[in-house]
């Protein structure tokens, strides 16, 4: 898939489920350079959205093989589950009405859901359980 350059304007390729990080082989920043997630990026691309259902994809499949009898497994293949099927609509939705600009902050909690989103799931389903069994 060919893109444009956000720093020259010149076109690179990336890959079919890679995250597009908006600039070319020559304008990103060397080994001791700001990283990537400093650099300014067209937040609300299709990239980041495709990015972050494969990675919930991937969790899923993860809780699937976790066998713990429920501690982990229910409630984290249930925020999988919720979540893919959200942002799948929401991917179809962007996909007709455009995708929506995002803020730098906004693109970062997106792509950091995967990590504190099953977090908060679980423990709030824990604490529940422990509300509601008082063990």
């Amino acid at each position: 898939m060919k893109r444009k350059c956000q720093k020259c304007g010149g076109e690179y390729t990336i890959g079919q489920l890679s995250f597009d990080p908006g600039l070319c082989r020559q304008c990103r920043p060397g080994f001791l350079g700001a990283p990537l997630w400093m650099q300014p990026i067209p937040a609300g691309t299709k990239d980041l959205w495709r990015t972050v259902i494969v990675i919930h994809v991937i969790l899923f499949f993860l809780f699937g093989m976790l066998l713990d009898c429920g501690e982990l497994s229910v409630p984290g293949g249930i925020y999988c589950l919720t979540v893919i099927g959200y942002l799948s609509v929401r991917f179809l939705v962007a996909r007709f009405r455009g995708y929506p600009i995002l803020t730098k902050a906004q693109a970062v909690a997106l792509l950091l859901l995967p990590a504190y989103g099953p977090v908060l799931v679980v423990s709030l389903f824990n604490w529940a359980q422990r509300v509601r069994w008082g063990t």
